[in-house]
């Protein structure tokens, strides 16, 4: 947790092609969505990461916020893309005061960044894979300081109160949680967003793994627009299946295959690496989310690829929505691609960003 204060927060998600965001109400009952909200982005306003147009944004921001009608002001965000580290480290045990003061001194030989460019965070692991006596697994995070002073002062320009920045693969892990029984074995958790996938490794429970890779929605719609000279948003409704009549299914079902197939060696190559720091580490499930979840049997080509069990998640699935509120079949629809916005929504201060 980069920043913090100590009022009821919103969930607020600043993705490549759309702003979410979502209220819930938590209490010992559980939790219950209050306000729900996405607002759309044109493809040049975010760009691999960089907000190009900050004052749509800023606007974008302020409509989601009073089309769903959000009444908090204080907001939960986060960071993903290469200014983001997360890593796994181990250092001299020590108590958690001690680590807070020399944190930025390990952290410097894993950043390759400037560490005084950096704002570093750490989270110490109860189950230790390969520290050995006298020394203590670490999550590190590190994120640039640009990158975080631009989301705080662009939030604060749009009226709001940033207090928590979170991770997108962390809130990811947060909806996660809140919603699926947490089993003993690994986990993949992959989220696949407009520019970028996001992939968080946990083992029993814990996160061990995190990477962040650029590629993701995008690369179907330039794809599309290639093979069939259409305009992007006609090719972003092939993506959700809905063709020209002069298009055949085949054809666009061709183009989809062979970027998921580019996308399914990335995530190989990420549990390759996973694999080596933990070869006796079997990954025993994928669970999708982010809008690419949505193509049309993306999780069973995924399955079928990496020889895992893949299911799409559902950040609702434990959590209380009004019939008479909401439209159903719509957050049916939206589900696995609000994780990030929910788990954001899930945050309350006081919460470390990995558990």
């Amino acid at each position: 947790m980069l920043f913090s204060s100590k009022n009821k927060i919103a969930g607020l998600d600043i993705g490549a092609s759309s702003i979410k965001a979502a209220e819930l109400n938590l209490s010992s009952k559980g939790a219950e969505l209050k306000s729900f909200g996405v607002v759309p982005l044109q493809p040049e306003v975010i760009v691999d990461g960089a907000i190009m147009d900050a004052e749509v944004v800023k606007e974008s921001i302020r409509q989601v916020f009073k089309e769903a009608r959000i009444s908090s002001k204080n907001v939960a965000i986060s960071v993903s893309g290469h200014s983001v580290i997360v890593k796994k480290i181990v250092v001299p045990e020590m108590t958690p005061q001690d680590l807070e003061k020399s944190i930025e001194t390990e952290a410097q030989q894993y950043i390759p960044f400037d560490i005084g460019d950096v704002n570093v965070d750490f989270q110490i692991l109860e189950r230790s894979q390969s520290a050995q006596p006298g020394e203590m697994e670490v999550l590190l995070v590190a994120v640039k300081k640009e990158k975080v002073n631009e989301h705080i002062n662009l939030v604060r320009e749009a009226g709001l109160n940033p207090v928590i920045i979170d991770v997108d693969a962390f809130a990811f892990e947060n909806a996660f949680e809140l919603n699926y029984e947490v089993e003993p074995g690994s986990v993949a958790l992959i989220d696949i967003g407009a520019s970028t996938m996001k992939i968080n490794i946990m083992q029993d429970g814990v996160s061990t793994f995190v990477r962040d890779i650029s590629v993701g929605g995008n690369q179907y719609t330039e794809a599309l627009q290639k093979e069939f000279n259409v305009n992007y948003e006609t090719a972003e409704k092939m993506k959700r299946n809905q063709l020209p009549d002069n298009i055949s299914p085949d054809s666009v079902f061709s183009v989809i295959n062979a970027v998921s197939e580019d996308i399914v060696v990335e995530v190989q190559r990420s549990f390759d690496f996973f694999r080596a720091s933990a070869p006796d580490v079997n990954i025993n499930k994928v669970v999708l989310g982010g809008g690419c979840s949505l193509i049309e049997n993306i999780d069973k080509f995924f399955e079928e690829k990496l020889g895992i069990p893949v299911e799409k998640i559902n950040p609702f699935r434990n959590i209380k929505v009004n019939q008479k509120k909401f439209d159903m079949e719509y957050m049916e629809s939206i589900a696995p691609r609000a994780s990030v916005v929910v788990g954001l929504g899930l945050r309350r201060v006081g919460d470390k960003w990995s558990k």
